[in-house]
């Protein structure tokens, strides 16, 4: 009698596959890391030396093994689980507005509703703004102002000093 082998338990020799952390590569491609980081990773959990040989031969190996398993490169794999994130995501947040979360529902009122906490400040006004004539009564009165006047002088000789500079002044130096 022949025994009768599995085909899935079949030994068809040569070297055995090497290991693979199925688990850290989901949850970091989830994450939205880079193939290189992942491949790093693995390295890392190995406890083997990382080298650019070494990563390198990872990125195949994660390559091949999403091709093997999911017929797609890692950027679509990744693409499709950072899509299941947002997905499961949204219904998170589905649930937790539909429990009385008060922040929740501003949050989708402001994302699906184009609600907003902008206050509108404009200001409209018609003509012309100008800043206007000081009467020489009102001139006077400024000038025969001590304290006026010794800030009228500091003023000039800083619009002086920095008009001779090249630069200009700015409000924190007056």
């Amino acid at each position: 009698m022949i025994d009768s082998v599995a085909p899935e338990t079949k030994d068809i020799g040569g070297r055995p596959r090497k290991s693979f952390d199925w688990n850290l590569v989901e949850s970091l491609a989830i994450a939205e890391s880079t193939v290189d980081f992942v491949a790093e990773r693995l390295v890392i959990k190995e406890k083997k030396v990382i080298s650019k040989n070494s990563i390198a031969a990872k990125v195949k190996l994660i390559e091949r093994r999403i091709r093997e398993k999911f017929d797609c490169t890692y950027v679509e794999y990744r693409s499709k689980k950072i899509e299941n994130k947002r997905i499961q995501l949204r219904d998170w947040q589905w649930r937790a507005a539909r429990g009385g979360n008060i922040t929740m529902l501003i949050w989708l009122g402001k994302q699906y509703l184009g609600q907003s906490d902008k206050l509108d400040q404009s200001v409209e006004h018609s003509g012309e703004i100008s800043a206007g004539k000081i009467s020489q009564e009102k001139m006077d009165k400024i000038l025969s102002d001590p304290e006026s006047t010794k800030l009228a002088q500091e003023l000039a000789i800083r619009l002086a000093g920095a008009n001779s500079e090249g630069d200009g002044i700015n409000g924190k130096d007056l």
